[in-house]
């Protein structure tokens, strides 16, 4: 591993090299690397601020997002390796319901900070100035706050709430586990009749810790209920399933140096763009007029 990747230190040094090959091959590719806001160590004598944090856009994933739903499921992965450290990505999925990587970053922890860093750089660089992009996550406070950021010339984003994490969440303030899968089932109601009328009987039934936390997220409930969804915004997409599958795809490399995170996921990504041109060139070449899993859906 260090004849290729390097030692841990070494990896760190090297990644602007890499990042900046990567894009000598791929012009629209963004990246910025940052420096530590506050931490040096001696390196032959001198002073010099180590790594803080990366973050990458593929332009071809920015070509592929303006033909794609405006949904984007984000998540952070912890990293296994001498530094630790965490990496968050952006997931979107294409016609054929298959994950689309959108835009990665490697930080120091999930927090307001760099929560707010890494939405910056989606919208500005992944979404662009005149598209309005619904945003699937948990409740992290640093995206809670980052999503209402203005940025001047930009339309705002729109956040939903991912279920499974929200339903987590209701556990773990009291719910039995029959309730928790019962909310799960009112998240996804189409009619409001029927929304109003179920999530009454669940409340009625509730120990009066969960049934506070449920109340109190009932204002917000156009966050978390698909029937309470303004405009559809979350295209029927309940969870961030998305990025958290993506994320099992990098188990494997979380224990490696930097430089080996971010090759693997040009190698994917490049993978996964050429398999499917092949894929799509073949359908369109038969005259097929849906992707397979579309037209499973409507052959139902």
């Amino acid at each position: 591993m260090k004849n290729i990747w390097g030692d841990w230190d070494e990896a760190y040094v090297r990644l602007p090299t890499l990042l900046n090959a990567i894009k000598a091959k791929n012009p629209t590719m963004h990246y910025v690397v940052e420096p530590h806001p506050e931490r040096s160590r001696p390196v032959d004598g001198v002073m010099r601020r180590v790594f803080g944090r990366a973050a990458w856009i593929f332009g071809q994933c920015v070509e592929a997002f303006n033909h794609m739903r405006p949904v984007i499921a984000i998540d952070g992965t912890f990293l296994t390796g001498k530094f630790q450290g965490t990496l968050l990505t952006a997931i979107g999925s294409n016609a054929g319901l298959q994950l689309v990587p959108l835009a990665f970053a490697l930080v120091e922890r999930e927090d307001n900070y760099n929560w707010e860093w890494f939405i910056s750089m989606i919208r500005r660089c992944l979404i662009g100035p005149n598209r309005e992009v619904c945003i699937i996550s948990d409740r992290h406070q640093g995206i809670l706050q980052s999503i209402n950021i203005v940025i001047p010339g930009h339309r705002p984003v729109h956040h939903r709430w991912c279920m499974c994490h929200l339903c987590a969440n209701f556990y773990s303030a009291g719910a039995t586990q029959i309730q928790m899968k019962d909310l799960e089932c009112i998240c996804q109601i189409n009619e409001k009749s029927e929304f109003e009328k179920e999530v009454k009987h669940l409340v009625d039934f509730l120990e009066p810790r969960p049934k506070k936390w449920l109340l109190d997220i009932m204002p917000q409930r156009h966050k978390w209920a698909r029937t309470c969804d303004p405009g559809g915004r979350r295209f029927g997409f309940m969870t961030s399933n998305m990025a958290e599958s993506f994320n099992n795809v990098l188990r494997g490399i979380r224990r490696l140096p930097v430089i080996a995170i971010v090759a693997y996921t040009f190698s994917k990504c490049n993978t996964w763009f050429v398999d499917r041109h092949k894929f799509v060139t073949a359908t369109l070449q038969k005259r097929e007029k849906w992707p397979k899993r579309i037209k499973k859906e409507l052959d139902i």
